[in-house]
């Protein structure tokens, strides 16, 4: 190991206080891999004084030791500035360990590929590697390694209902469809924002949409209990993304492919997203009181379904956006400032909803790489927006105003967003244009 159980209980410890990790990514179910994160330590402690059987192997593979790693990398990554408690005397410099951490996972993910068979260990181990590296300012290698993980998940079956297919225990079949469906949002949310195919087709997936159930109320021998979806758990938030990443899919299918969209089409799946926002569950979109004393973090939640929603209207959008006013049939040109004025609108609402999480997260959660790029991208929207039309100068103002309310936010984040630093330069200078 490369760190001492003191140190690695520690960091396991604030990975799983990362809420928002939590929220997105649904790996690494808590109970299930702190059973076999005890386990380990227990096999070592035996192996250290003679007590295992010569022929007994260890309650853990390589593609576990690979995911141990970067969730103790990843609580590194988001690690805030004044941790309670604070962290362990003997833990050194924390970039140092975190850099070793990572190519130590990447190592054992390699030697895992070639000495053992696929398992979920290894799927959730890539996820982990994927998000760590996006939040670094890698999202290629973000994108190559979540295509990795998807391919790797569909080998083992997992785009097939695992209840009727595989005989598996419901506790089984409810922890494959939390890491499927966490595949199939990240999938389509990825290629919307990056403009590029999908890999999972719905065509070829029958898996049902998991539970509405607390992650800690989801045991291995105990029943599954499913509340309603206007019952907000800690995991009504991933099954309100999935309908989503439907909608994105839908998109990129329709608005997105090489033959273009009618403006028609873009109004429709327009209607579809507002009707996604209007009917989310009261007690999610507004919360009483009561409920918010016992889930405190609903109001962050919507926020940042609101903030997804918004910019992905904003990106249905933006096509108009960049069209030049005069250039169209009088209906074309009704159309084209119906899109624009959506765009503009869409966009102010993503930085304005930004500007509010910032009141509600720990500075460190502003790692989060999304952060950066959806307040980016309503700004650039806003930038383009200006050049496109600059004949109104009580307009321009107008619209300044809010770029640099943008710029503000990403500012704000500079020393901790792998995209702010790159964002500020650019907003500058399409302003500037």
């Amino acid at each position: 190991m490369l760190c001492s159980k003191e140190v690695c209980d520690y960091l396991i410890q604030k990975f799983y206080e990362i809420e928002l990790i939590q929220w997105f990514f649904t790996i690494a179910h808590r109970p299930s891999f702190e059973n076999s994160y005890n386990a380990m330590w227990e096999w070592g402690r035996k192996e250290r004084q003679g007590l295992n059987k010569p022929d007994e192997s260890p309650p853990f593979t390589l593609s576990f030791a690979a995911l141990l790693y970067m969730l103790m990398g990843t609580a590194l990554q988001f690690f805030p500035a004044n941790p309670t408690p604070p962290p362990p005397p003997i833990l050194p410099s924390l970039t140092a360990v975190g850099k070793k951490l990572y190519q130590a996972a990447r190592d054992f993910i390699v030697k895992s590929e070639i000495e053992e068979t696929p398992d979920v260990a290894r799927i959730e181990a890539l996820l982990a590697v994927a998000l760590f590296l996006k939040n670094e300012g890698r999202p290629g290698d973000n994108y190559t390694l979540t295509g990795q993980a998807i391919r790797l998940a569909q080998s083992m079956g997992m785009h097939r209902e695992a209840s009727k297919k595989w005989g598996l225990t419901p506790f089984e079949a409810e922890a494959r469809r939390r890491l499927w469906w966490t595949l199939y949002s990240y999938d389509r949310f990825q290629n919307l924002a990056f403009g590029r195919p999908y890999v999972i087709s719905d065509l070829h997936c029958d898996v049902e949409v998991p539970a509405n159930t607390d992650i800690l109320d989801l045991t291995e021998n105990g029943p599954i209990n499913i509340k309603p979806l206007h019952e907000p758990t800690d995991y009504t938030f991933h099954l309100l993304h999935i309908q989503l990443a439907k909608l994105s899919g839908e998109i990129l299918d329709k608005c997105f492919a090489p033959k273009g969209a009618s403006y028609d089409l873009i109004s429709e799946m327009d209607e579809k997203l507002a009707d996604l926002e209007r009917n989310l569950p009261v007690a999610f979109r507004s919360p009483s009181p009561a409920l918010m004393v016992k889930r405190p973090y609903l109001q962050t939640q919507n926020q940042l379904f609101l903030l997804e929603i918004n910019w992905t209207r904003a990106l249905l959008h933006r096509p108009y956006l960049l069209k030049k006013l005069g250039t169209t049939s009088n209906g074309e040109e009704v159309n084209l400032m119906k899109s624009r004025m959506a765009a503009i609108n869409f966009s102010k609402k993503c930085i304005s909803i930004r500007r509010d999480i910032d009141a509600d997260i720990p500075k460190h959660y502003t790692k989060w790489f999304l952060l950066g790029f959806n307040v980016f991208d309503a700004t650039a929207n806003l930038c383009m927006a200006i050049h496109q039309d600059l004949s109104d100068i009580l307009r321009i103002k107008e619209l300044d105003a809010w770029v640099m309310q943008g710029r503000e936010v990403l500012l704000s984040m500079i020393n901790t967003n792998s995209c702010a630093p790159e964002s500020k330069p650019s907003t500058v200078c399409e302003r500037n244009i």
